[in-house]
């Protein structure tokens, strides 16, 4: 432990605050402490961390560097007058000084404050996405063989068939746009400064590199689960980088008289009280240039409401299945043909529950993105 006595003298040595400046400890968190140091009009927080963590503190305040070079506030760690981030206590803690963010921390208890921590966590990733620093530790860190996890005898199982799909999850989808982390988005992470509308994070106490799913999935967790994060993970998806492969699905901008068009191949799906929930194609609008194609099948493709999909309920496979059954009894055709994006794993694990064969792959001819034909045999075509 440091004493605010000490903290004070090192502030005046190592940054120059001497005379008028007043320290107030704040708190601490696992193996951490923190202090609210005044002067004058300005405002800072000193932090120090134990010395196995210093390494990965210094990590973190590099993380904070990249994004307040994009103007975001994320405590960014103020040079001490060597030019270093940190220095040593003297006792083998390490202390950075970190400029303070304006504002109160979010709840996440209502929807506007759920949008702000999505919209933020969705521009912190943009600037990381595909970054790295220094000492970031690479996803994943879960060990399963750690002694801990023998505490219960269930924990150890479920956390090695959690490690085991997840690794399956990304032989299937390699692609996941990966960058630095936060790695603990809680609301109270999240600070919004009403009289200037910004809001920052702060907490950049280490570095991890890894799927950006990963933050998203834990803001999720600290709002209680997906059910209660629905105005957040909205306001993600809006503007995340998550969103980046799926943009060729994207149909703003379409003409509406296309999808009106009998033509076009368009067949609205409905709930049981009549609302839109999505819709099936038919013919020539399911083929992605690039791909081999004939007559020998009929292709077909469709999607929800982007709010409806990944909640677990199998809304997709049975929205599929709902379409083919009306395909087999409208057009009787030999087989039905699908086209999806290697990088949609999902959309991949549902037509092959369905009954459907990976036939051949190509290249996009528009983006060079990855994509594989799938195939069904209709077994009765003339019924």
């Amino acid at each position: 432990m440091i004493s605010d006595e000490a903290i004070r003298g090192l502030l005046g040595r190592a940054w120059g605050l001497g005379d008028g400046t007043r320290v107030a400890r704040h708190d601490g968190g696992m193996g951490s402490q923190t202090w609210i140091v005044d002067q004058g009009q300005r405002r800072w927080v000193a932090k120090s961390v134990a010395p196995h963590l210093a390494d990965s503190f210094a990590s973190g305040l590099q993380v904070a560097l990249l994004l307040s070079g994009a103007d975001i506030r994320a405590g960014t760690p103020v040079p001490a007058l060597s030019g270093s981030v940190t220095v040593d206590a003297g006792s083998g803690d390490r202390v950075a000084l970190l400029a303070w963010v304006p504002g109160t921390a979010l709840t996440g208890m209502d929807d506007g404050e759920q949008r702000l921590i999505g919209e933020t966590l969705a521009r912190v990733h943009r600037v990381l996405l595909n970054r790295t620093v220094p000492g970031a530790r690479c996803f994943h860190w879960v060990d399963p063989a750690a002694a801990h996890l023998g505490l219960r005898p269930w924990i150890r199982p479920a956390v090695t068939a959690a490690v085991g799909e997840l690794a399956e999850l990304e032989r299937e989808s390699p692609a996941w746009p990966r960058g630095l982390l936060h790695a603990d988005p809680a609301p109270e992470a999240f600070r919004y400064d009403p009289a200037t509308g910004r809001c920052g994070i702060i907490d950049w106490s280490s570095a991890h590199h890894g799927p950006l799913l990963y933050d998203l999935a834990s803001a999720v967790m600290y709002l209680g689960g997906p059910d209660r994060a629905t105005a957040m993970t909205s306001a993600y998806l809006a503007a995340g980088p998550l969103t980046t492969h799926y943009q060729c699905y994207d149909q703003a901008g379409a003409d509406p008289a296309y999808f009106l068009d009998p033509a076009s191949g368009f067949r609205a799906l409905v709930d049981d009280e009549g609302a839109l929930i999505g819709y099936q194609s038919f013919g020539p609008d399911g083929r992605v240039p690039g791909g081999a194609y004939d007559d020998s099948a009929l292709d077909t493709g469709g999607g929800l409401r982007p709010e409806l999909t990944g909640l677990g309920r199998g809304l997709g496979r049975r929205s599929i299945a709902v379409g083919l059954a009306y395909g087999r009894s409208q057009f009787r055709p030999a087989a039905f043909r699908v086209t999806a994006a290697d990088f949609n794993a999902r959309a991949r694990r549902v037509v092959e529950s369905l009954g459907f064969t990976r036939t051949s792959s190509f290249d996009a001819a528009t983006d060079g993105k990855r994509f594989s034909i799938f195939l069904l045999p209709n077994p009765d075509p003339g019924a």
